[in-house]
């Protein structure tokens, strides 16, 4: 007999709702396991594959926009991952208050909105308020895997993890340390086509 078919809306998470508050975590995912967040998923396949590969882990895609939330609901839930959980809605409020402390084992963040133009820099996710939030969610040697294709970003991203403190630069060497072989996303694909290099950072959380 095949497996029954997951309900896309069962893997929907919706503060109130399916969360009932930061700490329900174990609930939602039915156990506790180490839980990895990654923000702005879009429309690529790495979040499914590695949720595919890691059974033994729980995997949180966040995401702002909803035409692409639904539409990766279904794709996840036509693969059976049961071990995957969407939550729609801004990084900022996810990680700030959805997040109880220690609980994350890591978090990726691939080519964020750069918002290229200076005077809207101020606009870009990864800054020293968002990265305090992200160390207080992190467990004790928890990662934070950064990258983008734009390099004001990138010293912008590395200048806010410093300034924040806690923190121990780890080398990224390749795209097998990157994402364990995984393809490039549609913005890395897109940067690259164009002549800019991506520029990976990866950060662990200090005891």
């Amino acid at each position: 007999m095949p497996p029954a078919l997951l309900d896309p809306e069962a893997l929907l998470v919706r503060p109130g709702r399916e969360l009932p508050g930061p700490g329900a975590w174990d609930a939602v995912f039915g156990r506790r396991a180490p839980l990895l967040v990654e923000v702005g998923f879009g429309r690529d396949d790495g979040l499914l594959r590695r949720a595919r590969a890691a059974p033994d882990r729980d995997f949180l895609g966040v995401e702002l926009k909803r035409d692409r939330v639904r539409t990766y609901l279904g794709r996840a839930a036509r693969a059976g991952l049961r071990n995957l959980r969407v939550v729609p809605g801004r990084a900022e409020v996810v990680v700030g208050i959805l997040l109880p402390a220690g609980r994350v084992a890591g978090m990726r963040i691939e080519c964020p909105d750069p918002w290229p133009k200076d005077r809207h820099a101020g606009h870009r996710l990864v800054r020293p308020f968002f990265v305090r939030e992200v160390r207080r969610v992190l467990e004790p040697g928890g990662w934070l895997l950064l990258s983008t294709d734009v390099t004001a970003y990138a010293e912008q991203m590395r200048a806010a993890v410093e300034s924040v403190g806690g923190w121990e630069a780890v080398p990224v060497e390749g795209a097998a340390e990157r994402n364990g072989g995984d393809d490039p996303t549609i913005f890395e694909s897109k940067g690259l086509a164009q002549g800019r290099p991506i520029r990976r950072l990866r950060f662990r959380r200090l005891p």
